[in-house]
């Protein structure tokens, strides 16, 4: 895992993920969201999947202070388009809670080490959708 930080966007995954929002718009998103379904979750579907789901958060008016300022303009840039997907921040929340649970390889990773950061990072990207 190319990781430097507990943060959404602190590896190489989700950083490669905002170039395909850049790209792709919501469908990047939408995209993210669907490898929840995989039955093992690989780290890099999870890191996707909770950058994804930062954007929705940002989206819907709770961002992250650690958002990332490309990130921040890309998310208004796409704001409107972003809340207007029906049902997408309850698949924000399911997407985020796969990766905290079984068979997510990202949760894996970080609890080979002191995980307790990371996990204080996601509830808050979670109590955050859930506003």
């Amino acid at each position: 895992m190319g990781a430097w930080a507990e943060g959404s966007f602190g590896n190489d995954d989700a950083l490669d993920w905002v170039n395909e929002l850049s790209a792709a718009g919501v469908s990047a998103i939408t995209g993210a969201f669907d490898t929840a379904g995989a039955r093992y979750l690989q780290a890099p579907d999870g890191s996707m999947i909770i950058a994804a789901a930062e954007v929705v958060a940002a989206a819907h008016g709770s961002p992250s202070p650690d958002l990332p300022e490309d990130v921040r303009e890309r998310v208004m840039s796409l704001r409107t388009e972003i809340i207007n997907v029906p049902g997408l921040r309850k698949r924000a929340v399911q997407a985020v809670d796969r990766v905290m649970g079984d068979g997510s390889e990202l949760r894996e990773l970080w609890e080979e080490g002191d995980a307790e950061p990371w996990r204080i990072l996601v509830r808050d990207l979670r109590a955050r959708l859930d506003k």
